[in-house]
């Protein structure tokens, strides 16, 4: 399983090839981690469908990018079950610790799609020239503490940081899906805005993490209409 051998090399893309549906729908798949817990959040799993089953036929549908945001709180998505108390041990109770978690997602989902992009260069994949990112853990699981448009400026800020360590030759293009919360995040990001208390966070504002972050690369949002 590709989480599993990523597991045993955090903060590198590890193919996933053998795993043994790899041959039925996709040619290629991966998985990036920035720790080795047997709990997936945080985790960037990547997909190359076979040509001949890419989405609505359109050959810009090359993959499928997954991850999993952090737990803000004990809750299921609908269908997944009971929540049981066990679980409440995964919850980033602390509203830091919670945006910082999805900070770091955004960062390793932006690493791992360049370092794919690298890997690849001399071989028949196709390159992943742009990615469609939506807000991540801004609903059912988000710390009661902050707010969605905390989550997606914490989220943008991750993203701009893990392009910024790679070639800019290697670098995905970024799509911000639709969604006010995650715009209201983008309109902050290109003001220079980092995630504080007056935004969401109720303890001691900034913190340290995000005070000497700069803008390393900008993030086009997309508008329903530009949407394909």
């Amino acid at each position: 399983h590709a989480f599993e051998e990523a597991r045993r090399e955090p903060l590198s893309l590890v193919s996933g090839n053998r795993d043994p549906w790899a041959d039925i729908d996709v040619m290629y798949t991966g998985c990036r981690v920035y720790d080795s817990g047997k709990h997936p959040f945080g985790a960037l799993c990547i997909s190359i469908f076979r040509e001949d089953k890419q989405p609505f036929d359109n050959p810009c549908n090359v993959g499928l990018l997954y991850t999993v945001g952090a737990l803000g709180r004990n809750k299921k998505a609908e269908g997944e079950g009971e929540v049981t108390q066990e679980r409440e041990r995964l919850v980033k109770a602390d509203p830091r610790e919670f945006v910082h978690e999805i900070y770091r997602t955004g960062w390793n989902i932006a690493a791992g799609v360049s370092e794919y992009n690298s890997q690849h260069v001399q071989s028949q994949l196709p390159r992943l020239d742009m990615i469609r990112i939506p807000l991540v853990a801004g609903g059912t699981f988000i710390n009661p503490k902050v707010s969605p448009t905390e989550v997606g400026l914490a989220l943008l800020w991750g993203l701009d940081q893990g392009l910024m360590v790679h070639d800019v030759s290697v670098r995905p293009h970024v799509e911000l899906m639709p969604d006010k919360d995650l715009k209201a995040a983008h309109m902050l990001y290109c003001e220079g805005m980092k995630p504080s208390h007056r935004r969401g966070l109720s303890e001691k504002g900034v913190t340290d993490l995000f005070q000497y972050l700069d803008h390393g690369v900008g993030m086009r949002w997309v508008t329903p209409a530009e949407d394909r």
